[in-house]
């Protein structure tokens, strides 16, 4: 699913700025947020009742990578101080979202909101030395990070 993102959304970037010309950044923030609105209640809408469709389905999680891609079109400038706390709330929703989100979890759905909210504040927070980048630059968490995905994808074979 994120290959395709990043194979379409390119594309869709460039074809908005080259019919929108002088407005693009408005216009595909437009587009951006209407396919976020779009995926996210099919998301709601598929997961309620089948739970794999929801989580496997590239319609139902995008507007998970399109949260990132809006982030991207706006500039958030808030004090240091105020961006580190709002890195550490994104951190402790994450957290939040691993240490109690179980098998009977309705997921994706509305509740994927949780950790996509948690990780777009931690964006958010950006390099805030008050912010969960501290302790988010340590080697160890460095490390897990490089191979986390990786590890990820290993466990479907084996499954």
């Amino acid at each position: 699913m994120e290959e395709q993102f990043y194979l379409v959304w390119p594309l869709l970037v460039w074809l908005i700025a080259r019919l929108a010309r002088g407005r693009w950044k408005l216009v595909l923030g437009i587009v951006c947020l209407v396919l976020l609105a779009l995926s996210l209640a099919e998301s709601i809408r598929v997961s309620y009742h089948d739970h794999g469709a929801g989580y496997f389905l590239p319609q139902t999680r995008v507007w998970e990578l399109l949260v990132g891609a809006a982030l991207s079109l706006v500039v958030i400038r808030l004090p240091k101080v105020l961006a580190g706390a709002i890195g550490w709330i994104g951190l402790a929703t994450i957290f939040y979202a691993a240490l109690t989100f179980d098998e009977e979890t309705v997921f994706p759905g509305w509740l994927a909101l949780v950790p996509v909210l948690g990780a777009a504040a931690v964006i958010i927070a950006g390099d805030s030395p008050w912010g969960p980048q501290r302790v988010l630059r340590q080697r160890p968490l460095q490390w897990l990070g490089l191979w986390s995905f990786s590890l990820y994808l290993l466990h479907f074979p084996m499954i």
